[in-house]
């Protein structure tokens, strides 16, 4: 839901018709993707690998102008795309994007945590209210509960010995890490960061990493880890004092934790370890 809301949220401004699609399966991991779909084949994001696409397109027909919950049966290509077995019967959420109150749209768009319910009539929506709180995502004859919990993001900017290890670190804490190869690609990438995402520069080139750092800067990113010697951090705020761009308090530079790192192991888990650390503390001074 998160990937496609800013989307939704688009369409739905430009008065363009938006269908959003997810699994309601408990016993599928995808059931946190969404996919939107506009009128001439239109689509934002993808489910089970796009293993869905065809028949989530055939079933638009059958959710009805409310939305309502559909069963797909897989057949032999979607059982190989996605790697369920052949025949299995997975329950699809479609609902209209105006069927989706418009405080549960900005707070999907915002990447906060967010519970609605949809009340049903023999499988079909006939209201959505937002909750205070929920249980993960469950389905009763009569309710259809929906719970999600954005996954934070990093987007690391440039390379070097330091990028393998950084993004296996932040997978193993569960992050989401994003490469992107220069500035250009991470300014596009930035205003989609919300408070529970990072943003890490990494380059010799000043030029590049000031502007990365500027896109950091403008974005609601809450870490942001500026790799490199003290003399590097100097060079980058200078670069961005010169622009008119004051050093955030929000920039850690160097990057890591101070734990005496010598190798790229050691520097990633120093980096991952602070961005952990600053993401709980902001956390805690918001509660």
């Amino acid at each position: 839901m998160y990937d496609v809301a800013r989307s939704v949220q688009a369409c739905l401004r430009a008065n363009t018709a938006v269908h959003i699609a997810w699994i309601v399966s408990e016993d599928v991991s995808d059931g946190t993707q969404a996919v939107a779909l506009t009128p001439g084949g239109g689509q934002i994001g993808s489910l089970l690998d796009g293993a869905l696409d065809d028949a989530i397109n055939q079933a638009l027909s059958t959710a009805g102008d409310s939305g309502g919950i559909v069963d797909i049966t897989l057949g032999p290509a979607e059982a190989l795309i996605s790697g369920l077995p052949q025949g299995s019967v997975l329950a699809i959420a479609i609902s209209p994007g105006t069927a989706i109150p418009e405080d549960i749209w900005e707070s999907l768009a915002l990447r906060q945590p967010v519970s609605f319910a949809f009340e049903l009539d023999r499988r079909r929506f006939t209201d959505v209210n937002l909750l205070d709180d929920a249980n993960d995502l469950t389905t009763s004859d009569d309710q259809l509960v929906c719970r999600y919990e954005p996954v934070p993001r990093v987007v690391i900017v440039g390379g070097g010995p330091i990028a393998d290890p950084l993004q296996r670190g932040f997978e193993l804490a569960g992050w989401r890490p994003m490469f992107v190869a220069d500035a250009n690609s991470a300014s596009g990438v930035a205003p989609t960061l919300s408070p529970v995402d990072g943003f890490v520069v990494m380059g010799h080139d000043v030029e590049s990493s000031g502007r990365a750092l500027q896109a950091a800067i403008a974005s609601n990113a809450g870490y942001i880890g500026s790799v490199g010697s003290i003399a590097m951090q100097e060079l980058r705020e200078e670069w961005l004092a010169y622009r008119g761009v004051a050093w955030s308090h929000r920039i850690h530079g160097p990057a890591g934790l101070p734990i005496g790192a010598a190798d790229p192991g050691e520097i990633a888990i120093s980096i991952v370890a602070e961005a952990i650390a600053s993401s709980h503390l902001d956390h805690l001074s918001s509660d």
